[in-house]
């Protein structure tokens, strides 16, 4: 998948090998990689065509 220009297939080797995050930042990480993949991919489409992310969409009450 991917949302401008961002390929969440290479999400993962994107970050450099040095980077060391806490459980933490680890969660939010995932938290925020879930979020985009279920929430905005599913729109991207709409999202490329008007440049913009809807209220909607932004706030996960998209369907």
């Amino acid at each position: 998948m991917r949302f401008l220009g961002f390929s969440s297939e290479n999400a993962e080797r994107s970050l450099p090998d040095a980077v060391c995050l806490t459980d933490e930042q680890q969660m939010i990480v995932d938290t925020v990689r879930s979020f985009v993949e279920h929430e905005i991919y599913p729109h991207e489409d709409a999202i490329e065509r008007s440049g913009e992310v809807s209220k909607e969409v932004a706030h996960g009450e998209a369907k």
